[in-house]
């Protein structure tokens, strides 16, 4: 019996996959292409600037430009951005509602040339799906967010509601019909949504024709680029490690304090800035805040694993990441929807949650104190998610959903 996800009969499946722009969005989609490439399948990918090297990966790349006018400007500073509503507003309006039909044909041209079985969207690419679904494309949608688990719960609730009339005139112009939950566009034949029961709990209800998929760290590169990691931390322990993802990196007023509350505890903090902003700001800071900007993926996961405990934003790729590799995390949420990854985190019992108005250095002290204890229940927690997320290859069963859905099965 041929292996799933592998090729049977000699046939070869064409997969289009549409990531959305953030790092957290993309590197999910990385395990099952190249799975599905490694098994003799064409996949290529519609790039909208993802911050990935895709042919580097092997993989076939059509470039198209950003859906949404302002990606450029509001990279790096969401952290602000969500701070104002107007901005919040015109940001997901551009996202999700006046986008130019033009978006939805250049994704149909791609459509139309490469000429997939299936196309794999991010539930937030509406012009890629819309394109989709014009050309009568079989479509798997992967939920690389649990945003879907409790929309009710969402803070863009109010917002979605008052925009989703014009959402839907907007999808029943080109005939489509599709479910949404928050932002999320449901696709009506499958989809996967990262996620163990282990993590999103026993209880917790899935939507209809959603299938559970285990994370899948994306392959290293030999030659891919990246900074080392500081030597002298390696494998020490010794240090809590700092990310605000590839949105909201320049948040240096936390930085400072968490750095300050590491330091409390004979910690030493690790920072990924990626693009420095304004070094000036962490002046006085150096000898207990180390920056690093681009990791090379080996030792980003190194240093994930190593920490003794991660601070991040709760975004779904760098949540995810930290609990396949087995540390506790810090979530300090701040952008929409990362409470509810937050919630399920601290629900798991695999990190602890700070609300923007308990950031104070003595809170962050002693949080952090509990995380990162060496046998700490959180870290106890972490290993079960960690060893649930590993105990299936996610890769090779979303290759299996993505097949099937090819070959005309629905969920």
């Amino acid at each position: 019996m041929t292996a799933p996800g592998t090729k049977s009969d000699n046939r070869v499946t064409t997969v289009l996959f549409v990531p959305s722009p953030p790092m957290g969005h993309v590197t999910p989609f990385l395990a099952p292409a190249t799975y599905l490439r490694n098994n003799g399948h064409r996949v290529g990918f519609i790039d909208y600037g993802v911050p990935v090297d895709l042919e580097r990966h092997g993989f076939l790349r059509f470039r198209i430009p950003d859906w949404v006018p302002d990606w450029d400007e509001a990279a790096g500073q969401v952290a602000a951005l969500a701070q104002d509503p107007a901005r919040v507003r015109h940001y997901k309006e551009s996202s999700y509602i006046t986008f130019e039909d033009a978006a939805i044909d250049a994704a149909r041209n791609v459509i139309t040339a490469f000429d997939p079985d299936v196309v794999v969207t991010d539930g937030h690419t509406y012009p890629a799906i819309l394109a989709a679904h014009i050309a009568k494309r079989p479509m798997v949608s992967y939920l690389v967010t649990r945003f879907a688990l409790t929309p009710d719960l969402h803070q863009d609730r109010d917002l979605v509601n008052e925009l989703h009339g014009r959402r839907m005139e907007r999808f029943v112009k080109h005939g489509a019909s599709f479910d949404f939950r928050v932002w999320e566009c449901l696709s009506n034949q499958g989809n996967a949504l990262i996620g163990h029961r282990a993590f999103i709990g026993e209880d917790t209800v899935v939507p209809e024709r959603c299938r559970l998929v285990n994370p899948t760290l994306p392959p290293e590169l030999s030659n891919e680029p990246g900074d080392p990691f500081p030597e002298d931390l390696v494998g020490s322990g010794k240090y809590v490690f700092l990310s605000f993802g590839s949105q909201v990196y320049w948040q240096p007023e936390n930085a400072v304090r968490v750095a300050r509350a590491t330091a409390a505890l004979g910690l030493r903090t690790v920072w990924s800035t990626r693009e420095i902003v304004d070094p000036q700001v962490l002046r006085g800071t150096e000898d207990i805040l180390i920056c690093v900007r681009h990791l090379h993926r080996r030792d980003y996961y190194r240093a994930l694993e190593g920490a003794s405990a991660i601070v991040n934003h709760a975004g779904s790729g760098g949540l995810t990441e930290a609990l396949y590799l087995g540390t506790p995390i810090l979530a300090l949420p701040c952008w929409t929807g990362q409470a509810i990854e937050a919630r399920l985190l601290e629900q798991c019992g695999a990190g602890i949650m700070l609300g923007e108005s308990e950031r104070s250095e003595a809170r962050l002290a002693a949080a952090l104190e509990k995380l990162v204890m060496p046998n700490s229940t959180y870290r106890q927690a972490a290993g079960r998610v960690r060893d649930a997320f590993r105990a299936s290859d996610g890769a090779k069963d979303f290759a299996e959903l993505v097949l099937d859905v090819a070959d005309g099965k629905t969920l």
